[in-house]
């Protein structure tokens, strides 16, 4: 029968612990616990050291650390803040203690891995990251298993770096990308168009000629910023438009007054110089004119005209020519520039070939974003706005006074709005692709199309042309029902106390706007001119700001007359 022998508690003496989180040493514990990232210190103990002794030096540096016994020449320090863990460091040097630990997240390189830019663009990371205000950045192109033209490669960043402000950088070295496409129509093929040339080609401009768009018709492409020059009044001409990334820095040209040209145009404006984009079109019922091509190539260093010109010859279109052919090649020459023309079919809806151009122009590329007004606060607004602006009864004698004046008001607004309303940065828009059956269709319509251009026998020609004219009137409804069924889904997730029926009803409001009237001179005659414009603009503007200092004296019987019935009122109401 085995014996028990009963033991004494040493601890029977110390309070119990019953699990009261709520005292104030332990959530201080446990918050110190919970927000420290600072390593451990390590130090090895060689020669006589005694409790006292290391409490004693480490007390030089910190009070606030937390010590542990590792074996009997291993001690632990914990330390709870960054500067207190390198002031201990220092410490410990200056008192030649051996000691081991790691380095804080403060002090190493932040690295970042970018995967996708080529080779030849990998000299060019350094120049860019810092114009963007990454200075001392070091580029190293990573091994693969296997050969690629576009390595991983492995950034090192400056100490300190903000890592939440490199992550928002959304381009590097992109070249710019150009499509021109001859739509033939863009209203009803804007879904292709979003297809091929945003989703899959990634286009930053899209250049489109006969576009056959009229006021009533729109050219909406999510996040792209639409110029267009439709059909003129009398239906002739056939319309062209130009559509640019939001993100773009750009401005709309003011075209050239050609003869026969149609032209919409922008200006990209880049680290060094601008670039001019030009969309344009030539009737193949009218002639090129040198004079055309003049105007557009005058109207800048760098000129970039994309468009169908109707011109053939043997350079750019072997085997065939003609007249506006020959002229444009004559004007090639004498004013040295290429021409570049399409040599392949791709899937898009069109009798024409679409073009990819890329450049290698560095861009300083927008942030979009969108003023948060519902995050505002209105009382910091207004009284920014109070101790801001002034009021006062001063008369100005000069427009340069009328302009300073409005200059402030206009600044302390702005100011007012930045402090007080936060800024929301939009999330890229949503590539809207077509299903792969509808692709399908319009490449089984493109093949067929490429053996109609091949094709002699006229019987066969009538056949491919009549199967081609079934596949666009069947991809023209499958389209019409995917947006349908698109639809649908959309009104099936209205959520009525979101507002988002509201939402929904503002959209299908037309958006049509009045058009703006022309200036007419004071003779009755319509400015042609910008500088006309201008001209009248200014002394209508003047003569609206002068004081009136004489009246007429009508006038003054008719204040007269005023003032005296009002007089009148005022005593009977007294009266009564």
């Amino acid at each position: 029968m085995q014996a028990y022998q009963s033991v004494n508690n040493s601890f029977k003496s110390l309070p119990i612990d019953v699990g009261e989180k709520s005292s104030a040493h332990y959530q201080n514990a446990v918050k110190r616990k919970a927000t420290n990232n600072t390593p451990l210190i390590t130090i090895e103990l060689n020669g006589v050291w005694t409790h006292q002794k290391i409490r004693e030096v480490i007390f030089k540096y910190t009070k606030d650390f937390h010590m542990q016994y590792r074996g009997r020449k291993l001690v632990k320090v914990q330390c709870y803040k960054s500067e207190t863990h390198q002031k201990l460091k220092e410490g410990l040097l200056s008192e030649n203690v051996y000691f081991q630990t790691h380095a804080r997240k403060d002090e190493k390189h932040p690295k970042a891995i970018i995967k996708g830019l080529p080779k030849f663009a990998h000299d060019n990371i350094p120049d860019e990251l810092d114009a963007l205000g990454f200075n001392g950045v070091k580029v190293v192109a990573l091994k693969t298993h296997f050969p690629t033209e576009c390595p991983p490669i492995l950034v090192q960043l400056p100490i300190g770096t903000n890592m939440s402000k490199f992550k928002q950088i959304k381009y590097l070295c992109r070249e710019l990308r150009v499509v021109y496409w001859n739509a033939d129509g863009a209203h009803k093929k804007q879904r292709e168009l979003v297809d091929l040339a945003i989703s899959k080609l990634n286009a930053d401009i899209i250049a489109l000629c006969e576009t056959k768009l009229s006021k009533r018709l729109t050219l909406d492409i999510p996040g792209y910023i639409c110029y267009r020059a439709d059909k003129r009044s009398d239906n002739t001409g056939q319309g062209v438009a130009i559509l640019v990334r939001a993100d773009l820095p750009h401005n709309l040209v003011c075209p050239p007054q050609t003869l026969h040209l149609e032209v919409v145009g922008i200006t990209l404006i880049s680290q060094n110089s601008s670039v001019v984009i030009y969309s344009v079109y030539q009737s193949p019922n009218l002639p090129l004119i040198k004079s055309d091509l003049d105007l557009l190539m005058s109207s800048g260093s760098k000129v970039v005209v994309m468009g169908d010109l109707n011109s053939k010859h043997p350079l750019w279109s072997p085997g065939v020519g003609n007249t506006r052919g020959k002229t444009l090649y004559e004007h090639m020459v004498a004013n040295d520039y290429t021409i570049h023309a399409p040599q392949n079919i791709t899937t898009l809806s069109s009798n024409h070939f679409p073009v990819l151009a890329t450049f290698t122009t560095k861009l300083q590329r927008f942030q979009i974003r969108k003023l948060n007004f519902e995050k505002a606060d209105w009382n910091k607004y207004r009284n920014y706005l109070n101790s801001n602006t002034y009021l006062s009864s001063q008369t100005f004698k000069s427009p340069l006074e009328i302009d300073e004046t409005i200059r402030k008001f206009q600044k302390s607004l702005l100011q007012a709005r930045d402090l007080s309303v936060p800024f929301s940065s939009l999330t890229p828009w949503r590539s809207l692709s077509l299903p792969r059956r509808i692709k399908r269709l319009i490449k089984h319509k493109n093949r067929l199309r490429r053996y109609l251009l091949l094709e002699r026998n006229l019987l066969v020609k009538r056949i491919l042309i009549n199967r081609i004219n079934q596949l666009k009137s069947q991809i023209r409804i499958a389209i019409t029902r995917y947006n349908d069924y698109e639809w649908d889904l959309k009104l099936k997730r209205v959520d009525n106390p979101s507002s988002d029926i509201w939402r929904l009803v503002k959209g299908l409001r037309s958006n049509s706007t009045n058009p703006i009237p022309a200036l007419h001179l004071e003779n009755g005659l319509v400015t042609n001119t910008i500088q006309e414009q201008c001209n009248l603009l200014g002394r209508t503007f003047f003569n609206n700001m002068l004081l009136t200092s004489e009246w007429p004296s009508n006038h003054d019987e008719l204040i007269d007359c005023s003032l005296t019935r009002l007089e009148k009122e005022t005593q009977i109401e007294s009266i009564c």
